[in-house]
């Protein structure tokens, strides 16, 4: 015997279906979500460690290149040095200081853009992590300010600053009666 559906049941078949579709959709729309968000876990993860990266690479550099400063700066008054022009070496005693304290202002520049990219990375990696229940970037301490590396670069410029005003000798012009007349201005003259 064969039993004839009503129109009723039809419906009501139809209804649990397309009820079936919509639960199959909104699966498989969630564990969409979660792969991209385990995909984007990845990446946060990586480029967290690339920003860390950068800030040991930028001490580094940092370093050298202030130990390099300070090595021509030593060289330039050496006795070998004195032979090259006063005007020359007073240009270097001038500007290894100045660019000094220019790099000692772009490594507090970097360092605050560095840090302000970890919180942000860090702050969306912990938005995942309660979604994927995880926790490495919920145990990171995140620091908002770079403290200690603009006390040490503010160090350095102070350092350079005072290297400035050290310099010696200042450069004299030699000046002729005719310079002076034409001039009426000694600078930089003693």
């Amino acid at each position: 015997m064969t039993h004839m559906s009503t129109e009723a049941e039809l419906n009501l078949g139809k209804d649990a279906l397309q009820e079936a579709r919509e639960y199959e959709v909104k699966q498989k729309r969630e564990e969409n979500e979660i792969l991209d968000m385990r995909m984007e876990y990845g990446h946060l993860m990586s480029g967290y460690m690339s920003l860390v990266n950068m800030f040991w690479v930028g001490y580094g550099a940092f370093f050298t290149i202030n130990s390099l400063f300070a090595t021509a700066l030593g060289v330039s008054y050496s006795q070998n040095a004195q032979s090259m022009s006063p005007s020359f070496l007073f240009l270097v005693h001038l500007l290894i200081p100045m660019a000094g304290m220019f790099i000692s202002a772009c490594a507090i520049y970097a360092a605050i853009l560095i840090t302000t990219n970890l919180i942000l990375v860090a702050t969306r990696g912990r938005e995942l992590e309660v979604k994927l229940r995880s926790e490495i970037f919920r145990r990171m301490h995140i620091h908002k300010f770079p403290g200690w590396t603009t006390v040490g670069a503010l160090f350095f410029a102070a350092l350079w600053l005072t290297t400035l005003f050290a310099i010696s000798p200042w450069p004299s012009l030699s000046c002729d009666k005719a310079s002076k007349e034409v001039l009426q201005i000694r600078i930089l003259c003693n």
